[in-house]
C-alpha cells in the first residue's frame, strides 16, 4: 500500500497548492471544505479510470477514453468553482 498512498499524498499536496491559490483568487466555492473536494474528486476520478482499466465502459469508437476522463474531471471541477 505503501506506493499507492504515496501517490495518494502527492495528489492531495498538488491540490493543496491549487485550492489554496483558488481561495486566493475566489474562483473555489468556500462553502465546502478542501478535504470534501479533494476527496470526491480523487474518489470518483479513480472509479472512472478503474473501470476503464478493467474494460467496464460502453466507449463509442468515435469517442477517446482520455477525452471522456476530461470531460468527467471538467464536470467535477465546475461543482467547486464560483461562476
Amino acid at each position: 500500500m505503501r506506493p499507492y498512498l504515496q501517490m495518494v499524498e502527492r495528489q492531495v499536496a498538488g491540490f493543496h497548492a491549487v485550492y489554496q491559490k483558488a481561495m486566493e483568487d475566489g474562483t473555489v466555492r468556500t462553502d465546502l471544505p478542501e478535504t470534501t473536494m479533494v476527496s470526491s474528486i480523487f474518489h470518483i476520478m479513480l472509479a472512472a479510470v478503474t473501470r476503464y482499466a478493467a474494460g467496464l465502459v460502453y466507449v463509442l469508437d468515435e469517442i477517446k477514453p482520455e477525452d471522456e476522463l476530461i470531460l468527467l474531471r471538467n464536470v467535477l471541477l465546475r461543482e467547486f468553482t464560483t461562476d
